[in-house]
This record gives structure tokens, sequence and C-alpha cells, in this order.
């Protein structure tokens, strides 16, 4: 027998048990030697990923010793652990890291935490709990001392009253978030205003969405926030395609893609394949486009990024739809939209059912497009993203002309087009008019694509 394997344990419960029988003192004592060995072990060669196991002997090491220093020392790395667990998806971790962190914070500290606590709730799906812990945040940071952090609880908060369809509120609060702006960091400025953009852009202020893009950017630059600067970089290339510029958003897509490998952010790298593979569509070049999507796909499901893994889904079953692969499609766009739900993702959920109705649409199942864009249409509303609501408006347009509902068609189609005309979306609106055309001319009606 190795020397080492002398020491293990036959069974698991034959060491729970060894364990339970230790002296309190005993083992608070044995878990503060683990500590100071793989410390003075490993030095500055200490590995991110021995932090959370490091926290929790922290933590059981100080149930019978209440020593400041292993107090600092569990602060430390349970905040690497729960970074770990934001960069890896895995929001359940994050939300038990941010829990304790919040349990052990300093007075000074605890506003940021908690702040991070209510993000990592909101993107665990639990946003009953994100609410409650928004307002502890009210109750202790003020203007004065947190300004960034108050900006940031505000921006989380707009996001909460989206999801709820409180749109006027949402829109309300974000409008009087910005107005501080001058207060903030470079990094924050950054993050408030690359948030803020999407909003303008959903709500078809594009010009308004232009400006604040430039200003977020500029920010990002100033800061060197790199990881910040990919995402707004991400943000830029869709409302660009959709506009017409293919250049700027190629080149926009490629200074994405060599900064999220540079930083080695493999959601990033994945998003930003997702954006090439839709301009490769849209340049006429399919097979770029499907080996994009494909390693967009494997990339998100290595880290673990399952909103990412749905909308790359949905994009591939839109692909699939264009190239006529009706079956590949169908199975696609349902398994996105059981990603979606599962993570309560509404937005892609409602792009994944647009897409399976396109599918019905085309292939002549009216009975069941309808009820698929009657949905879709419900959820693009509550996540206010008003080019997706008009892409399936129109489409919802050209169903109800094949089933002779033409004064419905009619409603839909003009309801479709001025979101898409507010959001700047030209290249959408020339697909949609295709298809209504097509309904039209397939149903001998008379009901030109009025979009005036």
């Amino acid at each position: 027998m190795f020397a080492e394997q002398a020491y293990l344990f036959r069974h698991a419960v034959l060491r729970d048990a060894a364990y339970t029988l230790l002296v309190p003192s005993d083992r608070a004592s044995m878990h503060r030697l683990v500590v100071e060995i793989v410390e003075r072990v490993y030095g500055d060669r200490l590995a991110d990923d021995l932090a959370p196991e490091l926290a929790t002997h922290c933590r059981i090491a100080r149930e019978d010793d209440a020593d400041d220093k292993l107090l600092e020392k569990e602060r430390h790395y349970a905040e690497i652990a729960q970074n770990l667990a934001f960069t890896g998806y895995e929001y359940a971790q994050a939300i038990s890291w941010s829990n304790r962190l919040a349990e052990i914070a300093t007075d000074a500290a605890r506003p940021e935490v908690l702040l991070r606590f209510a993000r990592s709730l909101v993107l665990g799906g639990r946003r009953d709990e994100a609410w409650e812990v928004l307002e502890r945040i009210y109750a202790i940071a003020t203007n004065e001392e947190h300004p960034d952090v108050l900006a940031w609880t505000n921006m989380v908060k707009v996001g909460l009253l989206r999801g709820d369809g409180r749109m006027g509120e949402a829109q309300e609060l974000a409008d009087s978030v910005i107005a501080d702006a001058e207060r903030w960091k470079p990094g924050t400025r950054a993050a408030v205003f690359g948030s803020y953009t999407l909003l303008l852009q959903g709500a078809g202020r594009a010009a308004e969405a232009e400006t604040y893009r430039k200003l977020a950017l500029e920010a990002a630059s100033q800061d060197d926030v790199k990881k910040t600067e990919v995402r707004l970089l991400l943000n830029s290339i869709g409302p660009l395609r959709s506009s017409g510029r293919v250049d700027e958003a190629e080149a926009m897509a490629e200074r994405a893609l060599a900064m999220a490998r540079e930083i080695k952010d493999a959601g990033a790298e994945a998003a930003t394949l997702a954006n090439l593979a839709n301009l490769r569509s849209q340049q006429g070049r399919p097979e770029d486009a499907r080996e994009m999507r494909k390693q967009a796909l494997e990339l998100a499901r290595r880290v673990g990024d399952r909103q990412g893994e749905s909308l790359h889904l949905a994009h591939m079953a839109e692909q699939d739809h264009e190239e006529g692969l009706s079956a590949q499609a169908e199975a696609l766009c349902t398994r996105a939209a059981e990603v979606a739900r599962e993570i309560a993702d509404a937005r892609t959920e409602g792009f994944a059912l647009t897409t399976m109705a396109g599918v019905m649409l085309d292939t002549g199942r009216f009975d069941k497009a309808g009820p698929l864009l009657d949905r879709a249409i419900e959820l693009e509303r509550l996540g206010a993203d008003r080019l997706r609501e008009g892409i399936a408006l129109c489409m919802r347009a050209a169903l109800r002309v094949a089933t002779g509902d033409v004064a419905s068609a009619r409603q839909d189609w003009q309801e479709g087009v001025r979101h898409m005309h507010a959001t700047n979306s030209q290249v959408p609106l020339e697909t949609a008019r295709r298809r209504f055309v097509t309904a039209c001319e397939a149903a001998g009606v008379s009901l030109p694509p009025d979009d005036e």
C-alpha cells in the first residue's frame, strides 16, 4: 500500500463518523492547520480553485476561535469563490457564497456585497428574494458615500421592473439614474450606459441609444474595463446589422472576438461567434454561419452558460428554418424554448417560439402557429423587446391573411412595422415584408404592405 493511501478511509461514512467524534476545539484546530499548510506549501502559486475549500476551512476554524485574521482570510477566499461561481455560470453557488459574504462583510463593504448578492439571485431566477436584498441596500447606502453601488442597484431594479412588465416605471427609474452619471467611476458609467442603451433600443429611441452606446464605449476605454467593453461591443453589433450597416457590425464583431479571446472570456467569445454567424448568414455564407453557431454552442455548454445555450440553439433553428430544414428547426426550437423556460429567460423563449411558429406557418400548420405567436408576443412585451415583438406581429399578420382574418392582419402588420421602424431594423423588416406579400398573393388578398 502506498504511504498516502494508508490514511484514507475505506468509506465516507467511516470518515464522517470519525469527524463528528472530534472535540469541537480539536476540529477547529485541524481546519486552521489545513489553511496554514496549504498557504505555506503553495504560497504565491495558490490557485483560485482552492478558494472555496479554504473559505470553508476558515469558517469552521472560527467556530471555536473568533480570530480576526481567520475572518479576513474567509472573506478573501469567499470573494474568490463567489467570482469563480459567477464566471462559471454556477448561479446556485454564486448565491450561496454571496449570502455568506453578506453575513461576514464589514459595514463599509456590505452595500457592495449585497449588490452582488442581489445580482446572483436575479441570474439564478430567484427574483422575489432579489427584491428583498435591494431593499436592504437602499436602507444602508447613500448617494454621497455609495453613488456607484446605488447606480448598479437601481439598474438591477430596472431589470426586475421590466421582467414584471412595469415598463413605465422601469423607464422612469432608468432616466432618473442617468442624471447622476457624473458621480460615477468610469467602469460604472460604462456598464450602466450599456444597460441604458439596450433599454433605449427596446423602447425605439434609436438616436439616444446610439449616443449612450458611444458614451459607454468611451467610459470603458478610460477605465480599461475590457470585460465591460466586450459586452458593449456585443450589444452594438445587432442594431448595426439590423440597420444594414454590415461592414461596421463586422468590424465591431471582429474586435470583440479578439478582445474576448485575449481576456479568456468564453461566454463573450461564444456570443461574438453567434453575432458573426448572423452576419455570415446575411452575407450569403451559410456554411460559415453554421460552423460558427456550432462553436458558440459548444463554448456556452462548456462554461455552463445556459442562457447562451438557449439563444444559440434558437439561432441554429432559425438558420435551419431559412434553409428549409423544417424538422431539424422544430426540434432545435423545442429544446431552446425548454432551456429558456428552465432559467426563466422570457426573451429567448419568445424568440424560439417565434421561429417555431414560422416553421408551422411555412408547413401549413396554421392551428399550431397561432398560439405560438400569441405566446411569443406576450413574452416579447414582457421583456420589452420591440424588435422581436415587431417580427412576431408581422408574422402573425401573414398568418391571419392566410386564415382569412384580413382586418386583424392589417392591424398586426402596421403595429409590427412601427416597432421595426422605431428600432431602425430595416433588414428584419425586409424579411417580414417578403413573407407578408407572399401570404397576400397566395390568399388573393389585395393588401399591400402599408408600412408608411
